[in-house]
């Protein structure tokens, strides 16, 4: 098998179990064993299984980036169109990786130099998305749809805040559609007429 399959074989692992396991729960005795390899082969790629984590998070914000790129590029829809698809896949990942992201917003779990080592990859993961988002909201400003007194990149920062906020409690009775959380980025909270 090639080394970069293992490699993906073992963040496949560690990320299914991630979804029924708290961290502190999961040991790379669990990923070794859900993966087929040996524990030393998880070694071969990553330092600790905070390093694992890192790297599950950092795969996964460049499979998101990838699936809003494709949103992006297809331009079959209109902006609020478009933005409402970007938005269920934020949300459809959020939701899907809810413990990961609550890994990475608790960054004291994780060794400290490794966070500090990986910063610029994890803020770079982040930036990318914010930038893909800022594509989007973009057209909706040239289209007179959006405010262009207010910095397209802090729009899209509010944006993706709002998005974090509705997925963190996906049971929340009251948790508002993709298009009501879009209406709300558009419009305000006022009442429609």
């Amino acid at each position: 098998m090639p080394k970069n399959d293992k490699r993906m074989q073992i963040l496949a692992a560690a990320e299914k179990l991630f979804t029924d396991k708290r961290y502190h729960e999961l040991t790379l005795d669990d990923v070794a064993r859900e993966a087929q390899v040996g524990k030393g082969t998880i070694y071969l790629y990553f330092k600790s299984k905070d390093d694992l984590v890192v790297h599950l998070a950092m795969h996964g914000h460049a499979a998101l980036c990838a699936l809003i790129r494709e949103i992006i590029d297809r331009r079959e829809h209109d902006f609020e169109e478009r933005l409402v698809h970007v938005c269920a896949k934020v949300s459809e990942f959020m939701v899907g990786h809810h413990t990961l992201f609550r890994i990475m917003q608790e960054e004291e779990m994780l060794s400290p130099s490794l966070v500090h080592e990986n910063r610029s990859q994890l803020e770079g993961g982040r930036l990318e998305l914010q930038g893909l988002v800022v594509t989007i909201l973009r057209d909706g400003q040239a289209q007179g749809r959006l405010r262009n007194d207010i910095d397209l990149e802090l729009q899209a920062e509010s944006l993706m805040e709002m998005m974090r906020v509705r997925d963190w409690y996906p049971e929340t009775p009251g948790r508002p559609s993709i298009r009501q959380l879009i209406d709300v980025f558009i419009h305000g909270f006022r009442a429609r007429n």
